[in-house]
């Protein structure tokens, strides 16, 4: 799938600051650099919640 370079932009941004920065129990990853239309992710459930010690994983499809 062809993205945009506006789009593009976007994701790198996005993607770069998930893997420098993340939010606590999130990590995230373009398994593909050529294709950034792909992005798998892992959250874990927050402490005192339902979802505690949950590990979800996520496979993200991006369309343009």
């Amino acid at each position: 799938m062809s993205l945009t370079p506006m789009t593009k932009a976007r994701l790198t941004r996005e993607i770069s600051r998930l893997s420098t920065d993340p939010p606590p129990g999130i990590a995230a990853y373009v398994p593909n650099p050529a294709d950034m239309t792909t992005i798998r992710a892992q959250i874990t459930g927050p402490e005192d919640s339902p979802f505690e010690k949950g590990v979800f994983l996520l496979l993200v499809n991006i369309s343009g």
